[in-house]
């Protein structure tokens, strides 16, 4: 009852007080007073925010607004009523009364930092749009006039319950007014984004009109003193709604991180003014939101920059942005996003003429970029500037990480892959990115593909994947690196190779793309992707011609032994490239030689063993197996059959012809073959060749060259000798010298004799008519009678003694041999001849003609012969 009556006094006091200070104010001297307060605010209903800010500072928790066309009714739950101190006394700042404030001209019961402003001066915003606020609480109802005198006042509201607090508002201009403060409500910035108690704020008009801003909170942690919480602001109108949501860090002053629905960091979709409370006019090129309880001027628009309380605010705003990245960080909230909600933009604070109010921010910012772990690694972890690394190059990053990470160069080995968001960039940004990061020094390691080149084993390569191989090849080509000794290519045999070879200070291009599966060819699997081939090509891999392929890649294996492990059709495909590399070749030239002179001194030709097995030997031991040949040398320690069917099943019939020119230019044996044979003196005395030297000079003995000539295989044909070999000799032999008449081939079995005679320089030269091949046809034993004996050619008078293994059809060989061609015989044509000579046969096998006149019969009647 005491305080009751005390209340009243004080009231009736801070009347008359301040109906004095009004009447000295509308003195002449003070004109303009009172519209240079109402009037220093350039937002419309700037009021609104100054009642959300008294009714947070009264623990309000909800704020209800009804806009009448005459009126606007403002209604709070707010914990703290209104109260009035001693108007004698109010000096005293810390027990001004909230009546005495409300009245006054700046003074302030608001003393905290975590208050806002000057109750007093935001008030009398609201006189722009009324003469005379109405305001009731549980404790009081009155008036104020003229700007500061309270005066008591009847109740005004059914509405109000018991607790809350009440402001009403008779519109001066409701024409005017009331479209004025529409449009504020609906636009309101934020306004419960820093609020300490206020939640929620609903608002409607006669005309329907409506809307609400909320404030959604989730459990409150606290960081030491920092008090984080994860905040959703919802704005509605009309039926519409927004929601934003932020990381809020408040310490005193607060710092809010823009997020999606997932709670991942997101840059502010604007730029954002800074928050004293509620947004000044200040902007900020920060891409996070920041309040503090900044000195602002009278209007609350503008921050005094120089005041020593603001720049201290600014540097406590650096720490808690360092507290709040650290925790976002741990929380694995930041993930790869920590470049979206920092400044990189250096000269937006320290600017040549000067640093910003914001300066002492991005240093510590930056600050806390280089000593705090919030890099996030591609495994998950997050480390500090020391512990990162980075390449521009995307595909080299995601070839050397997870288990590859192992193959970086050691000095890697406690590094991390960072920054991988910089590759969903966009240039200018990826680029302002990388050069904030390399000013701050943010980056441990920068890794290039040469880095990683110069530390791959051949083990490293030959146990990759081939995917992986692939990805590889193509990042390598795109860095535009040239390969050197690095064996980091892999080869048909799974082995990895460098490119080039070292040898004597020269160096040579080892690889290839070819089809020999050997260690001169890229592998295979690598050269069948589009992709890779180019990659590949790029670096100096290429598809030879045809001769580089051949005596670079497929002759190789067969020199190296290597041949045998090839599957059977691909040395068939290798005896084709063969012939077509020969046919791509001029004919007449060096180049056809010299490709010749290869192949002879290569076992490619494919034959079997003589227990069967696939081997390959150089031509000189290897014979087209022919009918005649294969009776002639068969069973021959040295040499080997080329099967025709061999030949069938690599060369397509229009390219045969060309590879049996091949054959015989090489010396594979596909004819009767004479060969010359140089034989020293001696030799040549023991096998009785005539030789008449006129004399010789004594010295050197007459520097001799005694070229002999001899049938191939004639050893093992005589020694050896069959009637079917005979026969197989005699038909080779025949073939010869129908093929160059009998006197040209007699001249081919002609050897060469030169030496020096005694008192001159130069050689004479003779023929040797008697060689070692003339000697053995005339003089050995290798035809049969008629009586099965063997004979010599000169013990044969007559082709009628001859037995009828002989094709007798051609005379040439006769003629040759020096065997006259019997009477019954003359005349007859080589059909005639060969009619005989079928007959003799078949009388040799112990046929009559009776027995051949039946199987004709047989024949003709169509059946199956017995």
């Amino acid at each position: 009852m005491e305080k009751n009556r005390k209340e009243k006094d004080w009231f009736q006091q801070l009347t008359d007080k301040r109906s004095t200070l009004a009447k000295q104010l509308k003195d002449p001297a003070a004109a303009g007073f009172w519209n240079s307060v109402v009037d220093k605010y350039s937002d419309e209903a700037h009021f609104l925010y100054e009642l959300l800010q008294n009714s947070d500072d009264a623990q309000a928790t909800e704020v209800h607004i009804r806009l009448h066309k005459d009126r606007l009714e403002y209604t709070h739950n707010g914990l703290v009523q209104f109260s009035i101190s001693d108007p004698g006394r109010e000096n005293d700042k810390e027990a001004l009364g909230h009546l005495n404030a409300i009245t006054s001209i700046g003074a302030s019961n608001k003393q905290s930092g975590n208050s806002i402003g000057k109750f007093g001066i935001g008030f009398k915003s609201i006189f722009r749009y009324t003469d005379r606020p109405h305001i009731e609480d549980d404790n009081f109802s009155f008036d104020i006039q003229d700007f500061i005198v309270p005066v008591p006042a009847p109740r005004m509201s059914q509405e109000r319950k018991a607790g809350e607090t009440q402001f009403l508002f008779p519109l001066k201009h409701p024409a005017t007014d009331y479209p004025d403060i529409v449009q504020k409500l609906e636009t309101l910035h934020s306004p419960l984004f820093f609020l300490s108690h206020l939640k929620k704020i609903i608002w409607e008009t006669d005309e329907g009109a409506h809307g609400s801003y909320k404030l959604v909170k989730e459990k409150e942690t606290k960081i030491q003193s920092v008090a984080y919480s994860y905040i959703t602001l919802t704005h509605e109108t009309g039926g519409e709604q927004t929601a934003k949501r932020y990381h809020r860090y408040m310490d005193g002053c607060a710092v809010a991180f823009g997020s999606n629905e997932a709670k991942e960091p997101q840059p502010l979709e604007e730029e954002e003014n800074i928050f004293c409370f509620f947004p000044t006019k200040e902007q900020s090129p920060l891409p996070f939101v920041i309040h503090a309880p900044f000195l602002l001027t009278d209007n609350r628009e503008s921050i005094k920059y120089h005041e020593a309380w603001n720049q201290q605010q600014v540097e406590k705003l650096g720490t808690l942005v360092a507290t709040a990245l650290t925790h976002l960080a741990q929380s694995n909230q930041l993930k790869d996003r920590i470049f979206d909600i920092i400044p990189l933009e250096k000269n937006k604070f320290l600017k040549k003429a000067g640093s910003t109010l914001l300066a002492p921010l991005y240093i510590a910012i930056t600050e806390a970029m280089r000593t705090k772990a919030l890099f996030y690694t591609d495994d998950g972890l997050y480390v500090d500037a020391t512990h990162t690394r980075h390449t521009e190059n995307k595909p080299l990053r995601e070839l050397f990480c997870g288990e590859e990470e192992k193959l970086l160069p050691e000095k890697e080995k406690d590094l991390k892959w960072c920054f991988k968001s910089l590759y969903k960039e966009e240039e200018a940004r990826q680029s302002l990115i990388s050069n904030y990061l390399k000013e701050n020094q943010l980056i441990a390691s920068t890794i290039e593909m040469g880095d990683v080149l110069g530390t791959l084993t051949c083990t490293d390569i030959e146990v990759r994947g081939m995917e992986w191989l692939k990805k590889f090849y193509i990042c390598l080509a795109k860095s535009k690196v040239t390969l050197g000794s690095q064996p980091v290519l892999l080869c048909a045999d799974g082995k990895a190779r460098a490119l080039y070879s070292e040898g004597e200070g020269v160096s040579t291009k080892q690889i290839h793309a070819g089809s020999t599966n050997d260690s001169s060819d890229i592998h295979p699997l690598l050269w069948a992707d589009e992709r890779c081939r180019r990659a590949l090509a790029s670096l100096g891999i290429q598809e030879p011609g045809p001769q580089a392929e051949i005596e670079q890649q497929i002759l190789p294996i067969y020199l190296n032994g290597r041949a045998t492990l090839l599957p059977e059709e691909q040395t068939l495909r290798h005896l084709r490239r063969i012939t077509e590399c020969y046919q791509s070749l001029p004919p007449q030239g060096e180049e056809r030689e010299r490709f010749i002179l290869r192949l002879k001194e290569t076992p490619f030709i494919p034959v079997r063993d003589h227990s069967g097995n696939r081997c390959f030997q150089r031509a000189q031991q290897c014979i087209l197996r022919t009918e005649q040949l294969h009776n002639y040398w068969e069973g021959h320690p040295e040499r080997y059959f080329l099967e025709n069917q061999t030949i069938i099943d690599a060369i397509p019939p229009e390219e045969r012809s060309t590879f049996y020119e091949i054959l015989m230019r090489i010396g594979v044996t596909t004819t009767l073959s004479i060969e010359t044979i140089r034989r020293t003196p001696l030799e040549a005395k023991r096998l009785g060749l005539e030789l008449n030297p006129v004399s010789l000079r004594q010295y050197d003995n007459g520097d001799q060259e005694i070229m002999d000539k001899e049938i191939s295989g004639w050893d093992h044909f005589i020694h050896h000798l069959t009637a079917e070999r005979s026969a197989a000799f005699f038909n080779l032999l025949s073939e010869e010298i129908q093929r160059s008449t009998s006197f040209l081939f007699a001249q081919s079995l002609a050897g060469d004799y030169s030496y020096v005679e005694k008192g001159k320089q130069t050689r004479t030269r003779q023929r040797i008519a008697h060689t070692t091949a003339r000697k053995v046809i005339f003089e050995e034993k290798w035809l049969f009678n008629k009586s099965g004996e063997k004979c010599t050619p000169q013990e044969i008078a007559e082709t009628n003694q001859l037995s009828h293994i002989y094709d007798i059809a051609n005379n040439d060989i006769f003629f040759f041999l020096g065997i006259k061609i019997s009477d019954d015989l003359k005349g007859l044509t080589k059909e005639q001849k060969e009619a005989i000579d079928i007959v003799n046969k078949f009388k040799e096998s112990g046929y009559t003609l009776r027995d051949m006149e039946n199987l004709l019969a047989q024949i003709k009647a169509g059946k199956k012969l017995s």
